[in-house]
């Protein structure tokens, strides 16, 4: 007799070639979600559209991280507490 397996469910890491059914997934789930609601002001015409907007965005910012906020080579803002921030607010720092 086969031994019954005791696992509920499989845990997987998923990479960016699941972009799309993440996006659809967390779309259902934050849709009718009362934060999302009240943040993104479900009465107002484009609601569907502004949850999308932004589940687009973080599921791009989890998968290709780096890619949210295009900054220019040079000029992407630093962390007041990295040590590249004396590098980057002397003169000529790089």
């Amino acid at each position: 007799m086969p031994e019954a397996s005791t696992a509920i469910a499989d845990i997987h890491m998923l990479d960016s070639g699941y972009s799309r059914e993440a996006r659809s997934l967390l779309y259902q789930a934050y849709r009718h979600e009362p934060t999302f609601s009240y943040l993104f002001e479900a009465e107002r015409p484009g609601y569907e559209q502004r949850v999308r907007a932004t589940v687009r965005e973080l599921v791009k910012q989890h998968f290709f991280p780096g890619t949210a906020g295009h900054w220019p080579a040079g000029q992407r803002p630093v962390d007041r507490d990295s040590p590249d921030r004396a590098a980057a607010t002397t003169p000529g720092g790089d």
